[in-house]
């Protein structure tokens, strides 16, 4: 169980690292350039694609809804993929 809260743990990061990382933009004038400590969670907006190892999808659904409900206006959409290994 542990390995799970881990998995899940590490995932939400990498997750709002990546929805983070889409919606910030470069400006060449440094006075309108924002940061993500500076950013509401309803003023990300997006959507990401999330490849998930079939055998995990459950564990990832509860995840992303949470992620959801803290970014309302950024869709995930999971997919699942082929056990790879």
């Amino acid at each position: 169980m542990k390995n799970w809260k881990k998995v899940a743990t590490v995932s939400s990061a990498v997750l709002a690292a990546v929805v983070l990382a889409a919606c910030s933009s470069t400006s060449s004038n440094s006075s309108s350039t924002t940061t993500a400590s500076s950013t509401s969670p309803k003023d990300v907006k997006g959507t990401v694609t999330l490849w998930v190892d079939t055998p995990q999808v459950a564990e990832f659904k509860p995840i992303v809804a949470a992620f959801e409900k803290e970014y309302p206006n950024v869709k995930v959409t999971l997919t699942q993929s082929p056990r790879l290994i």
